[in-house]
């Protein structure tokens, strides 16, 4: 009887030992590839190179804004446009379909305890 439940328990030291030895990895390349291929392609535009229907839009609809950047993206075909202005002291992130269609406003929050655009140093020891 000690001799079956010794047998019966290496049988199931093996199964165990070779289910966690059988664990596949990647080729060492295409995980930088994979990472690479889901961040879109991103072009900065200028103010007066935005589509005009853009350009409609913000001053319609966000009359008094100051421009800070744009940019044209990528993704999987479809190129949407995301604009970041500033108005009445708040940056906002806007973003536009490939027609130059409004999609969404995102507001910019500020980081608590800081100014926008100001750069934190590590503390020196």
């Amino acid at each position: 009887m000690k001799k079956v439940l010794l047998i019966v328990v290496l049988c199931v030291s093996v199964v165990f030992v070779n289910a966690q030895d059988k664990t596949t990895t990647a080729p060492q390349g295409t995980q930088k590839t994979e990472k690479m291929s889901k961040k879109a392609p991103k072009t900065t535009i200028k103010e007066a190179e935005l589509m005009q229907p853009i350009k409609d839009n913000l001053a319609k609809d966000f009359a008094g804004y100051k421009f800070d950047k744009a940019m044209s993206m990528d993704v999987k075909g479809v190129t949407s446009y995301k604009v970041v202005i500033t108005l009445n002291d708040q940056k906002w992130a806007l973003t536009y379909d490939k027609d130059g269609k409004f999609v969404s406003k995102k507001e910019m929050k500020k980081p608590e305890g800081k100014k926008m655009g100001t750069k934190t140093e590590a503390p020196k020891q």
